[in-house]
């Protein structure tokens, strides 16, 4: 009797392990000692589960917590979890059949396996709480910029009074940004038209300005089964997000038209020239060299601001782009890297043309341009010619003799001054040297010329800026070293030259 009663026991605990474990979704075998074929281990053993869904499961899968998401929200969540699998779940067409914001209830058809298993159940939830429900506009937030976005007026240079009705048709939606905390939560809300609440803005002009209303609505959403869900809206407050906001003004246009031109990589062009051309011609001229930016780019907004016309705010003749500060590094080339650092700016001509002095500080951009012309030894050589011309001398003298460094082309002034390179022709030892065939390489201007920003010409035609060409020759040697200092980085070192030789003809 005693070990029946033990055996009775041992059973019924297994029992109660089993059923947690079958909820689960764990597979167990019999325990040792338990009857052959006791039926009630039968169908754990062969892996059968429990086809069933609670609504406990049903939150916590979809995380449906009922004061943090409106019965709306919630059933649509669950209807979208079509398809998924979470856990154990495998979910195939779920329905969202009702569902009422104010009593806070949904009714859902699931269907799908758990553990392998089909189920299909309707379950109705209730006990929500619209999250916003009863909460007020307490601060704005804090933000940098404006609260106004200008991007589609600047884009048709509109009027004040037409921006405000457009604002106004979008409920400030696109037009303003700006979030508010609430009163009696710890959320904020932020402008547009959210799921659970409503928050928009009116517009009106005051003096020439504009004056910001925020007004935030709860929504209360219902759906029946049948026909189009209903919205309810709750106006719950109203408050002044800014009494006097000003509209856009040149440096908002200006800066628009930047962020638009510098997404395009092609607005910088290259135009199969070496960055140092370009460099050269802006510190010499204290200019934007022409050609350096693609400034098609800026016809339509030309074309917008050129006059001001009915209907339209500002009159901003010849937008332009220009270099900041060429001769203070607001350019910068590296020929061996085929680069160019630049960094740049849009504005009127006028403007750009007594930047400094006019108090207008514009919106700028720095950017690196790659896929110019890039020097090496090869491309050097390609470039540039050196051969010595007999004149006076001959080979044994021209073997012994030394030739003392000097300086063919060197700086010698500020970079872009009128004095910053200067260029020499030279005669040693009884030959003279030519560059590119040219004996009178400074009167040909060929190396260095000053009326053309300081640029060599290479024999293919193209412009490279030259800082120094350094010659020199031992006793007892036949080549002469032509040193040539390019600009940029040049095997890791700034003012590495590249070193290429010449040789007298006989």
């Amino acid at each position: 009797m005693n070990k029946l009663l033990r055996f009775g026991t041992v059973v019924c605990l297994f029992s109660v392990i089993l059923l947690s474990c079958e909820q689960a979704g764990i597979k167990q075998s019999p325990p040792a000692g338990a009857p052959a074929g006791d039926s009630r281990f039968l169908a754990l053993s062969s892996g059968a589960q429990v086809s069933d869904l609670s609504e406990r499961e049903l939150r916590m899968l979809f995380g449906l917590e009922k004061t943090k998401i409106t019965a709306s929200d919630a059933a649509k969540k669950v209807a979208a979890g079509s398809g998924k699998k979470i856990g154990m779940f495998t979910f195939g067409e779920n329905e969202a059949l009702s569902y009422d914001d104010k009593a806070g209830t949904f009714t859902v058809k699931v269907k799908g396996t758990k553990g392998g298993k089909s189920f299909d159940k309707t379950l109705t939830v209730s006990g929500f709480t619209h999250p916003y429900e009863n909460t007020l506009l307490a601060s704005i937030e804090s933000q940098t910029g404006n609260k106004l976005i200008f991007n589609n007026v600047i884009e048709k240079n509109t009027a004040l009074a037409d921006f405000i009705a457009e604002a106004n048709t979008a409920k400030g939606i696109g037009y303003t940004s700006f979030s508010y905390t609430l009163v009696g939560s710890d959320k904020t809300v932020s402008i547009g038209d959210h799921s659970a609440y409503e928050l928009a803005a009116v517009l009106s002009e005051k003096a020439g300005k504009i004056k910001i209303d925020a007004e935030y609505a709860v929504k209360y959403k219902k759906y029946n089964g049948s026909g189009d869900e209903s919205v309810e809206l709750d106006p719950l407050s109203r408050k002044t997000v800014s009494a006097a906001e000003p509209y856009f003004t040149k440096e908002d246009v200006f800066k628009y038209i930047l962020e638009e031109v510098k997404k395009d990589e092609g607005f910088i062009q290259t135009q199969n020239k070496f960055a140092s051309e370009f460099y050269a011609r802006a510190v010499t001229s204290n200019k934007t060299p022409a050609g350096l930016f693609n400034t098609s780019k800026l016809q339509k907004y030309r074309d917008i601001y050129q006059t001001k016309e009915d209907g339209e705010h500002l009159a901003l003749p010849d937008i332009d782009a220009a270099i900041l500060n060429p001769r203070s590094n607001g350019i910068k080339a590296d020929d061996f890297a085929g680069k160019l650092d630049v960094t740049y700016y849009i504005a009127t001509k006028n403007l750009i043309e007594n930047i400094g002095s006019n108090g207008f500080i514009p919106a700028t951009f720095t950017t690196t341009k790659t896929g110019f012309l890039k020097v090496d030894e090869t491309a050097a050589n390609n470039l540039f010619f050196f051969g010595l011309t007999k004149s006076s001398g001959n080979l044994s003298v021209w073997d012994a003799g030394t030739v003392q460094e000097t300086f063919l082309v060197r700086e010698t002034g500020d970079v872009g001054a009128a004095d910053w390179l200067s260029a020499n022709n030279n005669i040693s030892l009884g030959y003279v040297l030519a560059a590119n065939g040219s004996a009178d390489f400074v009167g040909d201007k060929m190396l260095a010329d000053k009326e053309d920003a300081f640029l060599s010409k290479g024999l293919n035609g193209k412009s490279i800026l030259i800082k120094t060409v350094k010659i020199s020759k031992a006793a007892g040697t036949r080549p002469l070293t032509v040193s040539i200092t390019f600009e940029g980085i040049n095997d890791g070192v700034d003012g590495k030259p590249i070193v290429l030789t010449a040789r007298p003809s006989r």
